[in-house]
């Protein structure tokens, strides 16, 4: 169980301050929780606040980077268990002294508040996690900002602009081929195609009522979780649950091929190269949800090689 939250970052062992828990659930939904910590010294104490009860802690002790607390929650005594008290954040487990189940999750991204207690991916390009909380208009536009106008969407399309630059199509003009203002146009295409498709889908997702987030398949079979991706790039869900035609995707989608009928050079500006786009732009989709469905794998990855993070924190701050 990874938390992340409000502490102050003045040495690993000062943990003062609000945390959010986020717990995966085996049918690919987050639980999301919150432990209010207060110290003193060594000795800690504090609240836990969930969706199925409250707790108060007991026996809190603080050793050097391991925290230690027992709670009374729905009738069960849980000894918890803190470890990697570094850089603010922390990872949990707990187990009930009835029973031998431990209870371990690892939250894949850190929750960024922004988003009115909803955790959004720190890499702006894949869809945010899927919480049991109801999305309403407002959060959906919060995460739209995320994806859209965020420091790091904004750069990433430089990069793609730059790989485009090295090998562009044989019949476009030397203004899109050659020098800064080729690389200008070729940038500014990406941003405009990614806007265009992320407002879009945005916008039908609160007309139609769809859930812009991404549910994982809870499965540990690989093909199964390839075919839940793909195909929730057609069938996604409602804001009561439902599963319905993914309209927001194909609308994204229409949106990212069509807007560049406008200014690309003639012999790309026509209807058949427009929907060559929106394929590419529905398979992007497709690419994104694949990507996260298998994070918890790839990401440990990048953890146990100690790669650093791709994008740096600020880039995503903390909502104090």
């Amino acid at each position: 169980m990874l938390i992340r939250g409000n502490a102050q970052e003045t040495s690993p062992g000062d943990i003062l301050g609000t945390w959010q828990v986020t717990r995966e659930l085996k049918d690919g939904t987050q639980d999301v929780s919150t432990l209010n910590l207060k110290q003193s010294g060594l000795d800690v104490t504090g609240t836990y606040s969930s969706s199925i009860g409250n707790a108060t802690i007991g026996n809190g002790k603080l050793a050097e980077a391991s925290l230690t607390f027992s709670m009374s929650l729905v009738g069960r005594q849980l000894e918890v268990t803190g470890k990697s008290l570094t850089n603010n954040k922390m990872e949990l487990t707990s187990a009930a002294r009835s029973m031998s189940q431990t209870f371990r999750a690892v939250a894949e991204w850190p929750p960024d508040q922004r988003a009115g207690g909803q955790p959004l991916s720190l890499l702006p390009f894949l869809p945010a996690p899927m919480t049991r909380a109801p999305l309403t208009a407002g959060k959906k536009f919060d995460i739209y900002v995320h994806q859209t106008f965020s420091p790091s969407a904004l750069i990433l399309p430089a990069f793609g602009a730059g790989l485009s630059m090295l090998n562009p199509p044989s019949q476009y003009p030397r203004e899109w081929k050659d020098g800064a203002q080729a690389f200008g146009r070729e940038y500014g295409n990406r941003v405009a195609t990614a806007s265009a498709r992320d407002t879009a889908s945005m916008l039908a997702t609160v007309i139609l009522h769809e859930d812009p987030r991404y549910m994982r398949s809870g499965s540990t079979n690989m093909l199964y979780r390839s075919f839940h991706a793909l195909s929730y790039t057609v069938l996604d869900r409602t804001d009561s649950g439902r599963r319905t035609i993914a309209v927001s995707n194909f609308a994204g989608a229409a949106a990212g091929g069509l807007v560049a009928i406008g200014y690309l050079p003639n012999g790309y500006n026509d209807a058949t190269h427009a929907g060559q786009r929106m394929a590419a732009q529905f398979a992007v989709v497709a690419i994104h949800n694949l990507a996260a469905e298998f994070q918890p794998q790839w990401g440990s990855i990048v953890r146990k090689l100690r790669i650093p993070k791709p994008l740096p924190e600020w880039w995503v701050p903390q909502h104090r």
